[in-house]
């Protein structure tokens, strides 16, 4: 799991970073809610429709508009 800082206000919207960075399966790192929306958006269309992509870009969009502590599941890369 990886939660979110900013919900104090010092960070907003997609610049919110994780308290622990998201491992990718290609070795890479997903710092914050725009590297993860990013990295959802690059993938290939049959993919990104799976069902485990849809509810994270849920979590991301709404971590993103709402604000708030938000706890998810690392993402499935």
């Amino acid at each position: 799991m990886s939660t979110l800082r900013g919900a104090g206000g010092d960070q907003k919207g997609w610049s919110r970073h994780f308290d622990d960075p998201i491992p990718t399966g290609d070795g890479g790192e997903l710092r914050s809610l725009r590297d993860a929306g990013i990295y959802v958006l690059a993938l290939p269309p049959a993919e990104a429709e799976r069902q485990h992509w849809q509810v994270a870009m849920e979590f991301l969009i709404s971590a993103a508009e709402k604000g708030g502590i938000v706890m998810m599941p690392a993402l499935p890369c």
